[in-house]
């Protein structure tokens, strides 16, 4: 067995017939449905370390907790990790491999609060830049990183499917067929188990 590092590299293939075998995180391609996902709850080590907690993204706690990931490009945005949280970060690979690559539609993070399915849009998080103003607009490229037009992202916590002794929850994400944009033919259910 592997002893636990993040970001992991992909299991080797084989070992499950018929699994693809990803790394944690990944950016999957399904028929054209980009999905980000990683299995660490960042969600959870954000809210502990959070310091503006009433800035951006409004009053919405979760989905601005979403929307640090999504407009950092990262799947854990917290350097160091915090104490508590006994991730083992490994910081050379993080840079590269914690990356949530291009433009995706879906942030699966499963995590300990409580189960959201929101349209997040992380350009809220970013600095205003005034048109016209080179230092402002260089200011709201943080990290090199300007958002699109439609930055929306549908950030999804399904939660954990088991909690204690009891039952927890699962998302199911459906797609409707149709010529719009992905991102408009979305639901999501969460279902408690």
């Amino acid at each position: 067995c592997e002893p636990f590092v993040f970001p992991q590299p992909p299991m080797e293939e084989g070992k499950v017939e018929g699994a693809v075998a990803a790394p944690n995180p990944a950016t999957l391609d399904v028929e054209g449905l980009r999905i980000a996902v990683s299995s660490v709850d960042a969600m959870k080590h954000l809210a502990g370390a959070e310091l503006g907690r009433g800035y951006g993204a409004g009053a919405d706690r979760l989905a601005r907790l979403a929307a640090h990931c999504i407009s950092q490009r990262l799947a854990y945005p917290i350097f160091p990790s915090p104490r508590m949280a006994g991730l083992p970060l490994d910081v050379a690979m993080a840079e590269e491999k914690a990356q949530i690559s291009g433009d995706v539609d879906v942030l699966l993070m499963p995590s300990d609060l409580a189960p959201l399915a929101k349209a997040v849009d992380a350009s809220a998080l970013l600095p205003v830049a005034v048109a016209g103003d080179a230092k402002a607009e260089t200011e709201a490229s943080v990290g090199g990183i300007v958002p699109s037009a439609n930055s929306s992202v549908l950030a999804v916590n399904p939660g954990r499917t088991a909690r204690g002794t009891g039952g927890g929850s699962y998302a199911r994400i459906m797609v409707s067929a149709g010529e719009t944009p992905v991102r408009e033919r979305l639901t999501v259910r969460i279902i408690r188990v």
